[in-house]
């Protein structure tokens, strides 16, 4: 409980000083907010589709709760952010309860969870990633439990009920970031792989189909309610030409400085304009991509095609675009997904901080240290768990074998799924930050077998 204690007095002390400030894409969820507020959830269809749902609910809440009391709606909306990670926090320690690390190594993710400069920035700018947060947990966790019942529990009811938690977790998660519409599949290979088992068959086909049913359902309601609002059968309105804007980016030719920058500008966009020139740098931004898709999102809008004859029309384009040259578009997809080993930062900005902590963050050397070192962990870590994985493959698919060895599982599933889904997209900095939970654990799983004491349980 003291590092709990101790982040949740630190936060909410730079709650009382912090600053959002208020641009970009954090213009557009405030005003989805006022739209909610104003015109209820009927009114959000009818100008849809719009952005995932949960964090323009989230700041419609806290804008009704800021009039109830007569208070600031941004503190309010800080405080709500401070409050899911500090239930990310408690999650955490579930998890690295059911991993058996060590108290010591156990304290110590927490307090960096809640010190972590990225992770504090999500609590206190008005972006969507923090909302995601303890619900990616939360799925590890619920996969993890399934799984390890799959084996020690004969009751059909647990197995149905643990179908359902998982399926509503991931819709909840979907409902924040649409990427786990791709993501849902790539998690549940393992129990889709444990239904070939004729000895667990009857229970992992029921987790598998009641958390497809609690998935999916929803999901389509959702696109209907969309369909009937303002005619588009859609969850959100942009992964179309956001997947064409970068496929036909990397369908372009390359050279050696683009391929370079291309390295440089994922590990960070700063670094990339101090090592290479600034036109190989641009065009690994979002700049070229989204003219791209914008550009022929606006061609085929002239046309007088629906918006879902569009969105099929360019979905159909981007595999046409990828044919071409596979090969270098698995290349940079992979160079892509490296962007969710740099997920620390103090540069991510929109976010005023005290006097004392800005002097901090502007220190020279602070940040490519913790860019690197956390980096470099995240991906020895993800070497560490694949090695565990490896090592007792024999048993990787027998779920009675023990909680730790389903929870190391999943993690890795987790890692692996959530930088695949992505790397076909364009990946801001901020979309590795949803994973950055996940990334401390791992660290201190693989800190644990370096030096805990319960080293043979850490693998």
């Amino acid at each position: 409980m003291t590092p709990l204690i101790f982040t949740t007095l630190y936060l909410i002390y730079l709650s009382l000083i912090c600053q959002s400030l208020i641009m970009y894409d954090s213009v557009g969820y405030e005003i989805s907010g006022q739209e909610l507020v104003q015109n209820g959830l009927a009114g959000y269809f009818k100008t849809g589709p719009h952005r995932e749902p949960i964090y323009p609910l989230l700041i419609a809440g806290a804008m009704q709760l800021a009039k109830t009391f007569s208070l600031e709606y941004r503190w309010v909306l800080k405080l709500l952010h401070i409050f899911i990670l500090v239930l990310t926090q408690a999650l955490a320690f579930v998890m690295l309860r059911g991993l058996n690390v060590d108290r010591w190594i156990r304290t110590a993710a927490i307090v960096y969870m809640g010190v972590s400069p990225v992770l504090v920035n999500s609590a206190f700018w008005v972006y969507s990633e923090i909302a995601v947060l303890p619900q990616i947990l939360l799925i590890i966790l619920l996969a993890a439990r399934s799984w390890n019942d799959i084996a020690t529990s004969a009751k059909w009811s647990t197995h149905l009920w643990n179908g359902i938690g998982l399926g509503a977790a991931l819709f909840l998660a979907l409902c924040v970031k649409g990427i786990f519409e791709a993501l849902t599949p790539l998690l549940l290979i393992p129990f889709v792989i444990l239904i070939k088992s004729p000895r667990y068959r009857r229970a992992a086909l029921t987790v598998v189909m009641t958390c497809a049913a609690c998935f999916y359902i929803p999901l389509n309601a959702y696109k209907w309610a969309n369909h009937v609002g303002n005619g588009n059968f859609a969850f959100t309105n942009r992964a179309a030409w956001a997947l064409y804007g970068n496929t036909a980016r990397r369908a372009l030719p390359l050279g050696p400085g683009k391929i370079k920058a291309a390295f440089a500008y994922a590990a960070n966009p700063h670094y990339c304009y101090n090592v290479s020139d600034k036109a190989n740098c641009d065009f690994w931004s979002y700049i070229p991509s989204d003219q791209l898709g914008m550009g022929r999102l606006q061609e085929l809008s002239q046309q007088g095609l629906s918006n879902q004859k569009i969105n099929h029309m360019m979905m159909s384009e981007s595999l046409q675009l990828a044919w071409k040259n596979p090969l270098q578009q698995i290349f940079l997809a992979e160079v892509e997904s490296l962007k969710m080993f740099f997920w620390e930062t103090t540069n991510a900005g929109q976010v005023t901080y005290p006097d004392w902590l800005e002097k901090l963050y502007k220190l020279p050397w602070l940040e490519p240290f913790l860019v690197v070192t956390t980096a470099f962990l995240s991906m020895g870590a993800l070497g560490h768990l694949i090695v565990v994985g490896w090592r007792r493959r024999k048993e990787l698919f027998d779920p009675g074998q023990s909680y730790s060895q389903a929870l190391v599982l999943f993690m890795t599933v987790m890692l692996l799924a959530y930088g695949f889904a992505h790397s076909f997209f364009f990946v801001l900095q901020r979309y590795s930050i949803p994973i950055a939970p996940v990334w401390v654990i791992a660290i201190a799983f693989w800190s644990n077998h370096l030096w805990g004491r319960k080293r043979i349980q850490s693998g």
